[in-house]
């Protein structure tokens, strides 16, 4: 067993299995805040953990005592890590399916002797047996939530099998708690697995590092490393923890964080992340966050998070809960009790009422809700948003109009050569040249010279005597000759004379740069390089799928001059446009629009859309090219960076607030019909148990249903490719795309 997971030097997290009813997690945390020196107890029962946080003044380890009061509990725990958070046992080595197997057998082994050899006075030893097996595990939990003065799931069964065996039942107090044992098993097996889907994700890591020290390699834990420190990943294994390469070069699969297909070419001071495979080169990675910190620890540690976020419809369901069972048990003592004294029939009306106590039980009504969050907070990480708990999850449903930001939402935020113009056509001669200037600077723009000239196949000389002038453009010696490049302004400035108004016929809503050459005294004018933001191939698409949502109005919202924003939104299909905004204006024209519509979604990516992502309904973060404030402030961070995540967001939260109604329609409905049943005296314990089994298991199976959603688009194709005046390719789609 591994050590505790401290947070802020005093909450212990730990895995536990067993729990299949929300109720039976309250009691847990219930039994463990009793304890001498904690001060907190809370168990996230759709993560299947609980976090312990221990008094000011306790200075002993928990532990211990923390497992014991589980297992006492009814249930098993270990510390993060440990043997419960990824069990290798198979289900017949499960001790809960032992006994449930052995409670089933016994029972069958009753009904033999007492029906096939006619001996009833000798089946109570084994229909006592099946009790016992069966009972076993519920039998302690409901002990347990007597003590911490709770009514639940397992004390109301234990209320009834005991009354069944004082009325001389055997059979039925045998067949309830055999069919209550298995329909345990199953459930509990089926959160388990639900719950541990993306835990794997962790095992994905190594455990260790090849460390370097004073030149050495030697073999350390990850958990040991901090950032600062240098690891060497060889070909072919994983990076151990998110880093930047200092040393070497390599191609690498980051289809786990990133789900991109194609493997990414990565050089000096490239980013890196934990779990990535290596390709084909060896190389020395300087690690940027501590295993804990690391882009896959974040995302299982918010997905365990939202998987524990209380939504609406359960916080209402729980506060039903708790005056219905009290309730309940009422009914059935009054109606024990009533029909007695009028019919005479005491042991009837007894069984009448055990049999109420059993069909009453609000389990599946309990679990109806947090078992479709569950399974839509899950299946959602794995393709690719993480929604920040369940409350998000189901106001998603509500939207009714999107607002994308343009940079680094739309579009990919980073400029793209799109055309190169000369008056005499030696546009090579002029990417060769600006190209020089630029090799020399370290403005975005710049560099998207740079990379169309490297992949124009230009050759490019080297410049001298750099200027970079702020907000105008650059200038160097290149054989002898000064070259200036920068904006028309610059240029307007320095008398150098151009085809302005032909420019602009020529290039709309994009980004020119100007380029001349000559001796400082007599500059002339060589030509104009466009440059555009390269919009991502997914938008469009995106923008039609949403509309076949009923989503409208999709507006953009922007910062940028507006030829530029309606020529991007006239790209992908958006009719409202907003340009030229601060970010107080977007706050208040979203705010505006969630007042118009009803619910209102935000996309966006940079610090300025902060305040837009918090006044929308919902917000959406680009998690892994966003800010730290849009993520923390958005309900959905997109954690691969696909569009499609948002109408997939609003179609998954649809279909499980449809799967919520469905199951406490289905709970209510059978509960309903098992009710009048009972009055009628029609049914019997171990019909009831069934009843209320079914029930569960089949609200279970409904919302198991959301695990199997995909997103939608998730088999889109790029947009046509554009090609720019020098023939080479850039990656931007044309203005008919």
């Amino acid at each position: 067993m591994t050590a505790p997971i401290e947070l802020a030097g005093k909450r212990t997290i730990y895995d536990v299995r067993g729990m299949d009813c929300a109720e039976c997690a309250r009691s847990v945390a219930t039994a463990v805040e009793r304890l001498p020196g904690v001060a907190t107890a809370q168990v996230n029962f759709g993560a299947g953990t609980l976090t312990v946080e221990a008094e000011a003044s306790s200075r002993t380890d928990l532990t211990p005592r923390v497992l014991h009061a589980v297992e006492v509990a009814g249930y098993r725990a270990a510390t993060r890590g440990g043997a419960v958070a990824r069990p290798k046992e198979s289900v017949l080595s499960n001790r809960r399916a032992q006994l449930a197997i052995a409670a089933v057998g016994l029972w069958i082994a009753g009904a033999i002797v007492s029906v096939v050899l006619d001996l009833p006075a000798w089946a109570v030893v084994p229909y006592a047996l099946a009790v016992i097996a069966g009972g076993y595990t519920f039998g302690r939990a409901a002990l347990m939530a007597v003590r911490v003065r709770r009514i639940d799931m397992n004390v109301l069964m234990a209320v009834a099998i005991v009354g069944a065996m004082l009325l001389g039942d055997w059979a039925e107090a045998a067949a309830a708690a055999a069919l209550f044992a298995i329909g345990n098993l199953a459930q509990s097996l089926t959160f388990d697995r639900t719950r541990s889907a993306l835990s794997s994700l962790s095992t994905l890591t190594p455990s260790e590092a090849l460390r370097l020290v004073d030149g050495r390699e030697e073999r350390t834990p990850v958990d040991l490393l901090m950032p600062g420190e240098r690891v060497r990943v060889r070909p072919g294994e994983r990076f151990p923890l998110d880093g930047v390469i200092a040393e070497g070069a390599t191609t690498v699969d980051e289809s786990l964080i990133t789900g991109e297909s194609l493997p990414s070419d990565k050089r000096l001071g490239s980013q890196v992340y934990a779990g990535a495979l290596n390709g084909s080169g060896s190389v020395v990675v300087e690690v940027t966050h501590t295993a804990a910190t690391s882009t896959i620890s974040q995302i299982v540690d918010l997905v365990e998070t939202a998987r524990g976020g209380r939504g609406h419809a359960e916080q209402t369901i729980d506060r039903f809960a708790a005056l219905y069972t009290p309730a309940v048990v009422g009914l059935a003592v009054l109606l024990a009790l009533a029909g007695g004294v009028v019919t005479g029939d005491w042991r009837d009306w007894a069984t009448r009422g055990l049999v109420l106590l059993v069909i009453a039980c609000p389990c599946a009504l309990i679990i109806s809700t947090p078992v479709a969050i569950v399974s839509a907070v899950g299946v959602a990480a794995k393709r690719g948003f993480l929604v920040k708990g369940g409350a998000a999850l189901e106001t998603i449903a509500s939207v009714r109009s999107v607002v994308f930001d343009k940079t680094g939402t739309l579009t990919r935020g980073r400029p793209v050569v799109t055309k190169v113009m000369t008056p005499d056509g030696a546009e090579s001669e002029l990417l060769r040249d600006a190209a020089a200037v630029e090799a020399l600077s370290e403005h975005p723009l710049g560099l998207a010279v740079l990379d169309h000239a490297a992949r124009s196949g230009v050759s490019i000389p080297a410049a001298t005597d750099f200027r970079s002038i702020p907000g105008r453009g650059a200038m160097a010696v290149i054989e002898q000759r000064t070259v200036w490049i920068g904006s028309p302004a610059w240029f307007d400035e320095l008398g150098i004379s151009y085809a302005g108004e032909e420019l602009g016929r020529t290039v709309q809503s994009e980004t020119i740069l100007l380029v001349a050459s000559g001796f400082p005294e007599s500059p002339v004018y060589r030509g104009a390089i466009a440059l555009a933001d390269q919009l991502r191939p997914e938008s469009p698409a995106v923008v039609e799928t949403l509309r076949r949502l009923a989503i409208a109005p999709i507006a953009m919202m922007t910062g940028d001059n507006r030829a530029t924003a309606q020529s991007v939104a006239r790209r992908c299909g958006i009719d409202t446009v907003y340009a030229e905004l601060l970010p107080g204006d977007k706050s208040r024209l979203v705010a505006e629009l969630r007042e118009q519509t009803g619910g209102v979604a935000m996309v966006g990516d940079g610090v300025n859309d902060g305040p837009a992502l918090g006044s929308a309904t919902v917000g959406f973060a680009m998690g892994l090219t966003g800010s730290d404030l849009a993520v923390e402030t958005a309900d959905v961070a997109i954690l691969r960076n696909d569009l499609f995540a948002i109408p997939g967001a609003i179609e998954l939260s649809r279909k499980t607030v449809g799967i919520i109604r469905q199951n406490i329609g289905i709970s209510l409905s059978i509960k309903a019909i098992a009710l009048v049943l009972t009055l009628l005296g029609v049914v019997s314990l171990w019909m009831a148990v069934a009843f209320d089994l079914g029930t569960s298991l089949l609200v279970t199976a409904n919302a198991l249903r959301l695990t199997r959603w995909q997103l939608p688009g998730s088999g889109h194709q790029h947009a046509p490719v554009a090609q720019s005046a020098t023939g080479v390719a850039t990656g931007v789609p044309t203005a008919d795309a």
